[in-house]
């Protein structure tokens, strides 16, 4: 005599209770998990620019070229680079002021600096080489000396705030 198959051996209701704990669970990973050293993608009120009111037209340079199209504001609520605060996701506003590339044991990260001409430099915009392909080939001439606002998890880096960015998205220069 053949045994039924195990589905039939199992009553209904524990197999639909165990399917809702599995989609709960699901739901929950990550929700505790505290952020890390790499950034993620922008969040939905990031993208979808939630609270962007007033403020000048920002303009978020395309990868592969120098044009621009307009962009909601997403810095009406970007805290100046000085006011920046370690282990928090901010959109922080501020001029950069030099851009240089530096080596470590993770490999080449071009920084821009942000501060006063000239000045100490209290905040940094860290792209990893891996990620340069999705910025603008003349970065230094879309983002230097130019007013600009970057969204991500602020990280000490070499002792100085700063977000790591993956995505053009996250920088626009505000014009």
């Amino acid at each position: 005599m053949r045994r039924p198959p195990l589905v039939l051996l199992i009553p209904p209701a524990t197999l639909f209770i165990a399917l809702i704990v599995i989609v709960l669970l699901t739901a929950c990973i990550g929700a505790d998990e505290p952020e890390t050293g790499a950034p993620g993608p922008p969040s939905a009120e990031e993208e979808a620019g939630e609270g962007a009111t007033g403020g000048g037209n920002v303009l978020t340079p395309q990868a592969g070229g120098a044009e621009e199209t307009p962009a909601v504001d997403p810095c009406s609520e970007a805290v100046p680079a000085a006011a920046a605060e370690v282990g928090v996701r901010q959109t922080v506003i501020g001029n950069i002021v030099t851009s240089r590339a530096v080596e470590d044991e993770l490999g080449r990260t071009v920084l821009l600096e942000m501060g006063e001409e000239g000045g100490d430099v209290p905040f940094a915009i860290a792209i990893p080489e891996s990620a340069l392909g999705g910025f603008p080939p003349n970065y230094e001439d879309v983002y230097g000396g130019e007013e600009v606002c970057v969204s991500g998890v602020v990280q000490d880096f070499q002792g100085v705030p700063t977000i790591f960015i993956n995505e053009a998205n996250q920088i626009s220069v505000v014009r």
